[in-house]
Order: C-alpha cells, then structure tokens, then sequence
C-alpha cells in the first residue's frame, strides 16, 4: 500500500505540469524565428529571431546564424534603438563573407552590411524615403530594395527629403481620396508609393526600376516580398 501512496505522489507533479494552460504570457515568452536563408557556400544559415518587449511594448528582431551541421546559434546584431530597433532581411553575399541586411538602428530603416561574425556593421544607404525588402545580385555589385517614394521625386533624395520636412510642417492633416486603397488595415495611403529600387552595393548611385504612380506589389497582404 506504501509504494502505491509514493508511486502517486511522484505522479502527481507530472500530472500538473501537463495541465498548464498556454497562455498569452506564454505565447509572448516565445522566440519568432523567420527569414532563413542559406549561405551560398552551403556551410551556414542566416534567420532573424523576434521577441516581444512588454515592458517597452515593443517587438525587437535581432539576426543570427547556426551551421547547417548543426550546433548553438551565434546572434550576430545587439543593438537598440529607443523605439525596440529592428534588424532583419539577412541576405549574404555571393562569397559568404558578408551578411546585407535592413536595421533602423541609425534612426530610420536602411541597408546594412556587416561580416559574418558581426563585426563591422556599417550602413550603405542613407535615403530619405528608407529602404527595405532587400535582394543582392548574383555578382554581388547591386542590391535591390523597396522604399516609400514620392512619384514625382523617384530616386532623387533631396525632392523626397523635402517634401517629407514639407508633410510633417503642414498643419493641415485631412485626407481626400478618389481612388482606391486608401486604407490598409492601420494604415492610411499617402502620396507617397513603394516603389523598386536598386543601388550600388558600395550605397552610390541609387536609381528606380519602377516610376509612375503604382505601388510594387499593387496590393501586399503581408510581407517583404
């Protein structure tokens, strides 16, 4: 009778634990693991880990790399900015010797790039209208990337620099819209479009791939891509 009575007490933790409920504190302890990509010698693969900060109500991403064979991830971007900061999009170089990626670390989101260890991040583009989603050529020499451009301006920096100090001065914030989307989700159109956009990988010599007043994609639900 004895061992019975120990053999449910030893059962009875076990029985517990399976009856924790997964709650929302829970959900929101989890690492987000996204983005992997594979360097183009086959030895490592680059992703982006998100984690949510309650108490800054923030969710910062950070990029990391672990070999293919196997082994403890390597966080290769610490830093933060004061809105929760964000690095992600890894992409490698075609010989593996450096990782792009998209961080706002400098204030606004722009193309990083930094070696395979971390070390010697440095910022390639500085464009007013920012940039994201990025793509590196196969040789290595360009990057494509995504960014908010005023139409009219394209891949001139000071006409978007301007009209977005003479946005933010205006005290008149109405909106008239005849066309559609004017909203997505949380978001409200401006006149300003996502356009395509490619640079040297050097940052010299930004240009646009898709002028006119179109959006690229015409309509996203979600996503870099």
């Amino acid at each position: 009778m004895r061992r019975v009575v120990v053999a449910f007490l030893c059962a009875v933790p076990a029985l517990v634990a399976q009856k924790q409920p997964f709650t929302v504190d829970t959900m929101m302890k989890l690492a987000r693991i996204s983005e992997p990509v594979l360097s183009p010698d086959g030895t490592q693969v680059a992703f982006t880990v998100q984690k949510v900060d309650l108490d800054k109500n923030t969710k910062p991403s950070q990029i990391y790399v672990v070999p293919v064979i196997g082994g403890s991830p390597r966080q290769l971007t610490h830093e933060a900015s004061k809105d929760g900061n964000t690095n992600e999009r890894p992409r490698w170089s075609p010989d593996s010797k450096q990782i792009y990626f998209v961080s706002d670390r400098s204030g606004s989101s722009q193309v990083w790039a930094m070696n395979t260890n971390g070390s010697d991040a440095h910022q390639i583009t500085k464009f007013a209208a920012e940039a994201d989603g990025i793509l590196v050529s196969p040789d290595g020499k360009k990057i494509v990337f995504l960014s908010n451009v005023y139409p009219d301006c394209g891949a001139d920096d000071a006409c978007n620099q301007g009209k977005i100090d003479e946005e933010s001065k205006n005290k008149v914030k109405a909106r008239i819209y005849t066309t559609l989307l004017y909203r997505h989700w949380t978001q409200w159109q401006t006149a300003r479009r996502r356009h395509l956009m490619v640079v040297n990988s050097d940052g010299s010599e930004i240009k646009e791939l898709t002028p006119g007043p179109n959006d690229v994609p015409p309509f996203s639900l979600g996503g870099q891509d």
